[in-house]
């Protein structure tokens, strides 16, 4: 004879394998016994089921890389740089 009740009580629901868990699209929702956790990916800031790009660090990394440019010296490692940040947070974007 099987306890029906035991059953449903060891029964977890995956809430994250379906629409993300209700988490935000750039967060990451992590399965617990029962429940479940949103948090926002590095790079965003918030609860994880809003989140938002961490502009103060974009802009802190934006403005390094323009006074880089600046500099004579440095110049051309410093387009090579600005090219590859510029795919790489495209690509994030899209």
């Amino acid at each position: 004879m099987y306890d029906l009740r035991q059953v449903c009580i060891d029964a977890d629901v995956n809430e994250c394998a379906t629409n993300n868990g209700g988490c935000h699209p750039t967060a990451t929702c992590t399965n617990n016994y029962g429940s479940f956790i949103c948090a926002c990916q590095p790079g965003y800031v918030g609860d994880g089921i809003d989140c938002t790009g961490n502009y103060k660090r974009f802009v802190a990394l934006l403005l390094a890389i323009m006074k880089c440019c600046f500099s004579a010296p440095l110049r051309s490692l410093c387009n090579a740089v600005l090219c590859v940040l510029t795919a790489t947070t495209s690509a994030a974007v899209n």
